[in-house]
């Protein structure tokens, strides 16, 4: 409910994890419910959430539009995630995206990824932190009479 309040707030974060709550029908009081899922993906998605990015991209291929999967997997992939450099390349084996359009996503990858490194980081990140520190502030807010959340700058409060 309060996730569902912060992804209606317009926070990308909530916003994802909405999406894989209604996907996996898994959440207390939350039925499964695909299309749901892809809408909140793609609100996330136009957020700047690299994790939603791909899965509109996973989306796209299971539906047989593998350009516009390719799309949404070059966009992520250049942003340094993971899986969607993974997608490209399982492509790029079925003959699906040519050699250059897998180089040059690989490259971007790389570039983000190099980008993203610093000891700083690495010190954080090898901490019990995890990956979504917008999330985290959830967690911990929460307790103090709602939930607040913040996205660049921003701050907006779910009140319980």
């Amino acid at each position: 409910e309060h996730y569902l309040c912060a992804a209606e707030m317009g926070y990308p974060s909530a916003q994802d994890r909405v999406a894989t709550f209604l996907f996996r029908g898994t959440a207390e009081g939350v039925k499964k419910d695909v299309a749901k899922s892809w809408h909140y993906n793609a609100l996330a998605a136009k957020g700047g959430c690299v994790s939603s990015r791909c899965v509109l991209g996973a989306y796209e291929y299971e539906g047989g539009n593998d350009g516009l999967a390719y799309k949404h997997w070059r966009m992520a992939a250049s942003a340094g995630d993971d899986r969607s450099l993974r997608w490209i390349e399982r492509q790029f084996e079925e003959g699906v995206v040519t050699k250059n359009e897998y180089d040059v996503a690989l490259l971007d990858h790389r570039k983000a990824r190099d980008e993203m490194q610093s000891e700083e980081r690495d010190k954080f990140f090898a901490g019990e932190h995890g990956d979504d520190i917008a999330l985290m502030a959830i967690q911990l807010l929460w307790r103090y009479g709602g939930m607040a959340v913040w996205r660049y700058g921003g701050m907006g409060v779910c009140k319980k």
